[in-house]
C-alpha cells in the first residue's frame, strides 16, 4: 500500500499518483509485491485563477529507506500545461502532470521505502517534500494471509451455526 502527500508550492498542487491501468489506482490497498515494477505519476494542479505559460520544471527524486539510507535516484524534466486532455486522462482535479515520471523498478521486500521529491522552476525556486510512502511484501506471505483470515471466518460461521442447531442459540 501506497501513502502519497500533496505537496502545496506557489498554489500549485503536485501529487504522485498510480499509473493508468495499475489496479492499485482503483484499490489502493492492494501492496506493492518484490515482483512488481514500481513507478509512479506525476500530477500537478494550476490554480484556476492564473493563466499561466508553459513552465518547464526539473525534478530530482530520491528513494531512501526508513534509516535514511539512499537506494536510488534520478531527476527529470516536466513540463507543467494546462491541458484539458490531461486533466480527463489523469482525474478531473489534476490538470497538468507526466505519466510514469518516476520509475523505481522492483525492489527487496520486507522494506518499508520513502521518496522525497525536489522541484526547480525555471525562475529557481525550488521546494522539496516526502511524497510518498511505501512497502513491498513477499506475495506468499500476503496469500496466506488472506487465506487464515478467510478460514477464520468460515470457521466461525461453521461453529455458530452448529451451535445454533443444537439449541445454543436459543433464547
Amino acid at each position: 500500500m501506497a501513502k502519497f502527500n500533496t505537496l502545496h508550492w506557489n498554489d500549485y498542487d503536485i501529487r504522485l499518483l498510480h499509473p493508468k491501468g495499475n489496479i492499485r489506482k482503483i484499490l489502493n490497498l492492494i501492496p506493492y509485491f518484490w515482483d512488481n515494477e514500481v513507478n509512479f505519476t506525476l500530477a500537478v494542479r494550476q490554480p484556476s485563477n492564473i493563466r499561466s505559460l508553459p513552465d518547464l520544471w526539473e525534478y530530482k527524486w530520491s528513494l531512501l529507506d526508513l534509516d535514511g539510507k539512499l537506494i536510488n535516484e534520478g531527476a527529470k524534466k516536466i513540463s507543467i500545461i494546462r491541458t484539458k486532455w490531461l486533466r480527463r486522462y489523469l482525474v478531473d482535479y489534476w490538470t497538468s502532470g507526466k505519466d510514469r515520471a518516476i520509475v523505481l523498478g522492483n525492489l527487496s521486500p520486507y522494506k518499508y521505502y520513502i521518496l522525497k521529491v525536489q522541484f526547480t522552476n525555471e525562475k529557481g525556486e525550488s521546494i522539496d517534500g516526502q511524497m510518498a510512502t511505501f512497502s513491498i511484501k513477499d506475495r506468499t506471505d500476503f496469500y496466506t494471509q488472506i487465506f487464515l483470515i478467510l478460514f477464520s471466518i468460515v470457521a466461525a460461521l461453521f461453529f455458530a451455526l452448529l451451535l445454533k442447531g443444537c439449541g445454543y442459540g436459543s433464547v
